[in-house]
């Protein structure tokens, strides 16, 4: 029910397996949706997307875990995975991470 956003033209929907696959890739997409939404960068492009890149290091930053994808699995019991299908799994759908109820 609150997937609406999805729709709106000014969200960049991001995958954390993106962001793995190729960083600077994806840092790049980030900043040129930023653009062109009319955030100026004040510095080359190159630049930013480095400084971002050390930023965003998983090896060093509270916000990852471990760094890689599919590190749920280890910490979800069966009872929270049958939560989180019940309250988020048509998002997970919706967002291409299932392609149904059967995970």
């Amino acid at each position: 029910p609150y997937q609406g956003w999805l729709e709106h033209p000014e969200v960049r929907l991001l995958h954390y397996e993106d962001y793995l696959w190729d960083r600077r890739a994806f840092l790049g997409d980030v900043l040129d949706h930023a653009v062109e939404r009319g955030f100026p960068l004040k510095i080359p492009r190159q630049q930013a997307i480095s400084l971002l890149e050390g930023a965003l290091d998983p090896k060093k930053s509270p916000t990852f875990r471990k760094g890689k994808a599919g590190g749920w699995r280890e910490h979800f019991t069966p009872s929270i995975k049958q939560l989180f299908k019940d309250v988020a799994g048509d998002l997970l759908i919706a967002l291409g991470y299932e392609n149904d109820y059967d995970w």
